[in-house]
């Protein structure tokens, strides 16, 4: 007698969709886990796989970094020459939408007398500039930094960017993104002390 040939049903095959799929799960779990164990630790300087984290150059309570430039009126200014005032350094451009909506807020602030502003802009063209602050009233001193080396002093990598600075010249605060008038009070306010 001869065994009925029965079919067995077919056996599930590891397919190669199946195995890119493992390899990613297990891929994105040791990247999880690298992050959260963080490699290198311990292992001395340059042991780790992480970029070296940009040094912050502005600390509240340290001497702000002096500078000098020149305006779009032609004179030479240093953030030193205003020491006894406070002053907000403002870093902003012409293409940069957040800094058109806090300017008419500063220029009210330095009408008022609440501020000095010193806007060092990014590397823009002079005829730009000038043409912007026209457009918008600007009346306070716009510092040209054609070759970034404010910005860098700063270590400025978002626009806007303001540092205060009391009448020490010591940093108080710094403010990314744009400002209101009610925060320029605010800081203004701090920056007047007792």
């Amino acid at each position: 007698m001869h065994e009925s040939s029965r079919s067995e049903p077919p056996q599930p095959r590891l397919g190669l969709p199946f195995l890119l799929l493992g390899g990613l799960f297990v891929g994105a779990l040791m990247a999880v886990a690298v992050l959260i164990l963080g490699p290198g630790r311990g292992s001395g300087a340059g042991g780790g796989m992480f970029p070296t984290p940009i040094p912050d150059r502005v600390s509240e309570g340290k001497p702000a970094p002096d500078f000098t430039g020149r305006t779009t009126n032609g004179e030479m200014i240093s953030l030193s020459d205003y020491r006894g005032s406070s002053v907000a350094v403002n870093f902003w451009a012409t293409w940069c939408a957040p800094c058109r909506v806090e300017m008419p807020a500063l220029q009210a602030a330095y009408d008022a007398g609440k501020v000095t502003v010193l806007a060092v802009n990014a590397g823009e063209p002079e005829d730009a500039i000038q043409a912007y602050m026209d457009e918008l009233g600007l009346t306070f001193p716009a510092v040209l930094d054609p070759s970034g080396d404010i910005l860098d002093l700063y270590g400025v990598r978002v626009f806007p960017t303001t540092v205060w600075v009391d009448r020490q010249g010591i940093v108080r605060a710094e403010h990314l993104g744009p400002l209101t008038a009610d925060l320029i009070d605010q800081y203004s306010q701090e920056m007047a002390g007792p």
